[in-house]
């Protein structure tokens, strides 16, 4: 009988872990090769996000900005809060001086009327109309405004010098302004009605250039949120707010670590600006400036 020996043998214990060792190592290093291609996808695509936002924000601020009334732009700071508002203008034209056959002039002492117009209104379709002074503050109808200098900056100075050429002031019986509710009108003839303010009357001007705003337009910063807000269609109050009906307002972006604004007025026929800069975590610093042009 011959008894057959096998001389195979299975992998001893130091082999195995060899073994393991050298998958280990070569897995590691092909997840490392192919790692650092997601990583980078990923960086690609988050700096492609953030970028179109700016983008966003760039269209949205410079667009908004193109429609702000002349000297409008007031800045209001309050704790982590900062707020840049503005009247946006629907439309603009210019009032007839002097009366001639069909076509009237406006007249500066009374406080409901009608006057003709200059050229051709471009918006005139979107106008909405109302009855009374209120009801153009509380955005409920558009109004009609005519060289506004943003003076003088308070109700008081205006009782003291009779006048206001400053449109957040709104209406008073106790000095004559420069806004009204826009009552009827088309494109040969516009109507206001301030008729519920017993002796108010557009202030003297040496423009004819009047403009048609259908809103109050504010850019609120948050840093404590980490958010600019956009908020339109609210009332117009003599003083700044920085405080909004949350459903008047979106989010533009987000993520800001600080933000601020900044307004030099336009003056004698040059150009104003409006700048925004902000900072978005972790370090990416953004810087805005749009044009304003005088009257």
């Amino acid at each position: 009988m011959h008894i057959m020996y096998s001389h195979q043998r299975g992998f001893t214990l130091i082999e195995a872990i060899i073994t393991l060792i050298i998958i280990a190592i070569i897995s590691g290093l092909l997840g490392f090769i192919l790692l650092v291609p997601l990583e980078t996808y990923r960086d690609t695509q988050k700096q492609t996000d953030v970028t179109e936002q700016l983008r966003r924000v760039s269209r949205n601020f410079n667009q908004a900005i193109q429609h702000a009334l002349p000297h409008s732009v007031r800045i209001k700071k309050t704790g982590n809060i900062t707020a840049l508002e503005f009247l946006h203008v629907l439309d603009m034209g210019f009032f007839r001086q002097h009366t001639e056959n069909t076509h009237s002039a406006l007249d500066f002492t009374v406080n409901q009327g009608q006057f003709s117009i200059i050229g051709k209104l471009q918006q005139v379709n979107k106008f909405q109309f109302g009855n009374g002074a209120t009801t153009c503050l509380q955005s409920q109808a558009d109004c009609l405004i005519i060289q506004n200098t943003g003076q003088p900056p308070t109700s008081s100075l205006a009782i003291t010098t009779g006048q206001s050429h400053n449109a957040y002031l709104g209406m008073q019986d106790n000095y004559a302004g420069n806004i009204a509710t826009l009552s009827n009108g088309n494109n040969q003839q516009l109507q206001f009605d301030n008729s519920d303010v017993n002796n108010w009357h557009f202030s003297a001007t040496g423009h004819n250039r009047f403009y048609i705003v259908d809103m109050p337009s504010s850019f609120i910063c948050d840093t404590t949120t980490g958010e600019l807000k956009h908020y339109r269609n609210y009332s117009i109050t003599a003083t700044q707010t920085t405080t909004l009906p949350a459903d008047q307002g979106y989010v533009v972006i987000d993520n800001l670590t600080n933000c601020d604004f900044n307004y030099t007025a336009p003056n004698n026929g040059r150009t104003g600006f409006v700048t925004m800069t902000f900072t978005l975590s972790p370090n990416i610093h953004f810087f805005q400036q749009a044009a304003i042009h005088d009257e």
